[in-house]
């Protein structure tokens, strides 16, 4: 949809150059980071080009706060300068600069490689063949369609498993959460969980943990310690995430490592999901993008290596907010969620 404006703001851009013409940076990906960092980069010192897929960029929580109920994810609009293509890359060609997409090959002058992550299934066997992920808006409109027999079984009790949990329960669905590791929501303070594994009893969402899943069939699902029916049941996957498959192509499978200043090789940057050291939100990729457009408008001499700052961690539980900041755990009216996830950016 991008292609006719993005070649003619590419020959615009051409009849107006100069002898020092400016570098052009390439961003993979629309996403959070991707949009922090075009709309305070400097424009007058680069020429920007965005190369996504989709050119949209996706609120996981937002998703599953508006299910069933769905809008479509809102256009990433950025600066009327940036070109904008829809193109998926697929290679990268680190001697001439190029990134190769499946429409032609784009080059860049600094790389910036946002592209996010997508839905990992550690290689159980039968995920893929009978469980449905939750990662997309296409996603959760699959699990609206298959929902029709109030029933199922949620694997993951990570933040997006239990919200959506939540978010079904509400919706009349029968849900039971199965959770690999000794305890729900993992990375998380012992006060947040403690607090919503009493909500979630109160809510009568059973919760079995400490009990991976091995493979799943048609009918069953294959525990460490024993198998569950599943015929009659929904199964949705929310267990995990991995980096999309241009950033596991170069590192062998896992995401990137960078230096302190986001830097994985000379000339490439990355941030957000791409890379690792760093929590995968939305609220680290935001802080990395704003962080990483004053480095390059500072000509790359920042000397104070990038630092995130947690603002807090918020579950949109359906009926009730739960903010963790600093161990301490709070319960928002859920009327200010609005203005706590503003704060939170």
């Amino acid at each position: 949809m991008w292609g006719p404006l993005s070649v003619l703001a590419q020959r615009l851009d051409f009849l107006s150059s100069s002898p020092n013409p400016r570098p052009t940076v390439l961003v993979l990906g629309s996403g959070w980071g991707a949009h922090a960092f075009v709309s305070a980069l400097d424009h007058k010192q680069y020429r920007v080009q965005v190369l996504s897929p989709h050119g949209v960029r996706l609120n996981q929580p937002a998703l599953i706060h508006n299910f069933p109920n769905f809008q479509d994810p809102p256009i990433t609009h950025f600066n009327p300068s940036v070109v904008q293509i829809q193109d998926k890359a697929i290679q990268l060609k680190e001697d001439s600069k190029i990134v190769q997409g499946h429409k032609g090959p784009y080059s860049y002058d600094y790389l910036v490689i946002a592209t996010g992550s997508e839905a990992y299934d550690f290689k159980v066997k039968g995920v893929q063949e009978h469980c449905l992920l939750c990662k997309t808006d296409t996603d959760m409109k699959q699990i609206q369609q298959a929902l029709k027999t109030k029933n199922a079984i949620l694997m993951g009790a990570g933040p997006t498993g239990i919200e959506l949990a939540c978010k079904l329960e509400s919706e009349g669905v029968q849900i039971r959460i199965l959770e690999a590791t000794p305890t729900l929501l993992p990375g998380f303070s012992e006060a947040m969980r403690q607090r919503v594994a009493a909500y979630l009893a109160i809510r009568e969402i059973p919760v079995q943990t400490g009990n991976p899943v091995q493979s799943i069939t048609k009918d069953s699902i294959i525990l460490k310690n024993g198998q569950i029916p599943s015929k009659d049941s929904t199964l949705i996957w929310t267990c995990g995430i991995q980096p999309v498959p241009f950033v596991r192509q170069l590192t062998g499978g896992g995401p990137l490592t960078v230096d302190p200043f986001l830097c994985y090789k000379k000339e490439i940057y990355a941030l957000g999901d791409s890379v690792k050291g760093w929590p995968p939100t939305a609220q680290n990729a935001r802080q990395q993008g704003l962080w990483l457009a004053q480095h390059f408008n500072g000509g790359f001499n920042n000397n104070n290596a990038y630092q995130y700052h947690e603002r807090g961690r918020i579950l949109d539980l359906t009926y009730a907010i739960f903010l963790e900041q600093g161990g301490i755990v709070w319960h928002i009216p859920y009327f200010l969620t609005p203005l706590v996830r503003w704060y939170m950016k």
